[in-house]
């Protein structure tokens, strides 16, 4: 990125939503000069005409019409992620609440990365992944409540045992070592799980990656979310820095921007070209350089199109 880049264009974000969310129509969206995505809350989405809706997984398990959209209860609905590729950490969490008829209902579902690709694609996410003498650990839970009240307490409190933050003050997030990150979603594109362009090199795969730049399972990120991405990728680089210090900055990228690199056998570090199987690599400096193009063009492409 250039020195100085500003954010392509205003665009609606939710730091606080799921992937789930109604498209605005065109004359929603205004312009601005400003140096980052400027961030728009739940409460103001709704009132612009984008309700987040509830996750098709959740409404499923509720039994409630198919392709209907079902809004979220006001703004409780968030994306968290965190990653530790030391451990080949790459997981999601996602809570939300919804009011159906006189009942509320708290909804978490959480997993590795990949999976919600695969849920995308209409496959269950109830399977879990087999262990030898062990019950299959759930991956969707949904906790029925009687009153507002109730369901804010189990909300909060989840949320808050997450990510070390209070939801009240979410706008002032803080991220916290071994726990999640609050994700922002661009609510303009959120129904997306790829970015798309009319310039091909933007899609050309990226030698010595074991993972689609382009592809973002877990919602469309908004342009502030890939700055994160970016700075991480620039700490990696960074001379004279050793290699826990750079594991860890590749680690961030992973939290900030999720990818999707495969199940649990699949590793966010790379096997060695000696072949060493135990010995894992970061990806190569030029490899990174190359990934850091992709989230420029990504945002130079997001900046043109509007």
């Amino acid at each position: 990125m250039a020195p100085g880049r500003k954010s392509a264009a205003k665009r609606t974000t939710n730091q606080h939503s799921g992937a789930n969310t109604k498209k605005s129509r065109p004359n929603d969206e205004t312009t601005s000069a400003g140096n980052d995505a400027t961030e728009v809350s739940s409460e103001q989405a709704s009132a612009a005409g984008n309700p987040i809706l509830l996750d098709p997984l959740f409404a499923k398990h509720l039994n409630l019409p198919d392709k209907q959209e079902i809004p979220v209860y006001k703004d409780y609905s968030c994306t968290l992620t965190r990653a530790d590729i030391a451990i080949n950490r790459n997981e999601f969490y996602v809570i939300q609440m919804t009011k159906v008829e006189e009942k509320y209902h708290v909804c978490f579902r959480y997993g590795r990365v990949r999976n919600i690709c695969k849920r995308q694609n209409g496959e269950s996410n109830l399977q879990a992944t087999k262990r030898t003498n062990r019950q299959p650990k759930p991956r969707l839970q949904v906790i029925s409540c009687a009153s507002e009240a109730e369901a804010e307490k189990v909300f909060c409190k989840k949320f808050k045992e997450k990510t070390g933050n209070e939801w009240e003050n979410r706008s002032a997030f803080v991220t916290k070592p071994n726990k999640y990150t609050l994700l922002e979603i661009d609510l303009l594109s959120a129904n997306s799980t790829a970015e798309t362009s009319d310039d091909d090199s933007s899609s050309a795969p990226i030698d010595g990656l074991n993972f689609d730049p382009q592809e973002m399972p877990l919602g469309q990120l908004s342009n502030n979310q890939i700055l994160k991405g970016l700075e991480a990728l620039k700490d990696v680089l960074k001379d004279g820095q050793s290699q826990k210090t750079k594991i860890e900055a590749m680690s961030r990228f992973y939290m900030y921007y999720p990818c999707d690199v495969g199940g649990n056998d699949k590793k966010l570090l790379l096997p060695s070209p000696a072949g060493n199987s135990k010995k894992l690599l970061l990806p190569s400096p030029a490899a990174i350089k190359e990934l850091e193009k992709a989230l420029e063009l990504i945002l130079d492409n997001r900046s043109r199109s509007t």
